[in-house]
């Protein structure tokens, strides 16, 4: 069985890192708050190390003494930002906030510590820190897999998305990352994308001709009418959303057609509409969804919002 220990974060490094509070211990003297990195290429830090030691790596020790208090009234105001309930850092576990990190020695865990705390700006997230990278494995258990788990486990302030594991080539990747928005591998019956708990289901089409070839060839038709049926069993509403600049709904495809790459055939609009009402009659769980192109992604992550 494949291990966390497949996946090697970088070490921290000196600056500003989103960081997870995991939990919260009080001594006689100090809070000590453990916690990891959330997000970029170090995220899972703490936690792949203690999966081989049995030790956790990250505490920032914060005296109860009067020189900490400085510290200790800064980290709750940084946490409060975005949890208004936290009276206390007591209360302070699945939080996340920025710090400054100083690192003497990357080599040792015991020498990086925390100068200051920010709260945290979903805005001012670095697009980088938060994309999934699309040209590697995302099979369970692998690194870029274990790497997307841990940064929706340690980003709670964040929406989550999941996306097919068939997705690798989306657009919906790059424009995640750009809106801050965690996408999670995940194997889907049916469809490409879903919000975890969501009652909607989508299904990314890039253009009319991929709509064409999935519904109006028999071998694909039956394959999507059976994630119809599944989409049903499991109660959810399935929208396929379509990026097109020629047709805004069904009935304007009757006057749409366009050649079929590599065939000497023409893509139908008349048998496309006839074929998707059909198909809605049927199962009426299901609907279409019509965008321009560049406004593609937005609308997928809209509709799975069950926004219309």
């Amino acid at each position: 069985m494949t291990t966390i220990q497949t996946y090697v974060p970088s070490p921290p490094t000196p600056g500003l890192a989103t960081i997870y509070i995991v939990r919260v211990q009080e001594t006689d003297d100090s809070i000590l708050l453990y916690y990891d990195i959330a997000l970029g290429p170090s995220a899972g830090y703490a936690y792949c190390l203690y999966q081989v030691t049995g030790f956790w790596p990250l505490c920032w020790r914060i005296t109860k003494k009067s020189a900490g208090e400085f510290v200790r009234c800064c980290a709750l105001k940084a946490i409060q930002r975005n949890r208004r309930n936290v009276k206390d850092l007591l209360e302070s576990a699945d939080s996340s906030l920025v710090v400054y990190l100083d690192c003497a020695d990357d080599s040792n865990s015991d020498s990086i510590h925390i100068c200051r705390s920010y709260p945290l700006d979903i805005s001012k997230i670095n697009p980088d820190d938060i994309r999934i990278n699309g040209t590697v494995s995302w099979a369970e258990g692998s690194p870029e897999n274990i790497r997307a788990n841990l940064m929706a486990a340690y980003n709670p302030n964040l929406p989550l998305l999941l996306i097919s594991k068939e997705e690798k080539a989306s657009p919906m990747i790059d424009w995640a990352a750009k809106h801050h928005v965690i996408l999670l591998p995940s194997k889907m019956d049916s469809g490409d994308y879903q919000m975890l708990d969501g009652k909607y289901i989508v299904d990314r089409k890039s253009d009319l001709l991929e709509l064409f070839n999935d519904f109006c060839m028999p071998d694909n038709r039956r394959r999507y009418e059976n994630a119809a049926v599944r989409a049903k069993g499991q109660r959810k509403k399935l929208v396929y959303v379509v990026g097109t600049n020629d047709v805004t709904d069904i009935d304007s495809l009757e006057g749409w057609s366009a050649p079929i790459p590599g065939k000497n055939k023409i893509a139908d609009g008349n048998s496309l509409a006839a074929h998707l009402r059909r198909y809605q009659m049927t199962f009426p769980h299901i609907s279409f969804v019509f965008c321009p192109s560049d406004t593609l992604c937005k609308t997928i992550f809209e509709q799975a919002n069950g926004k219309a």
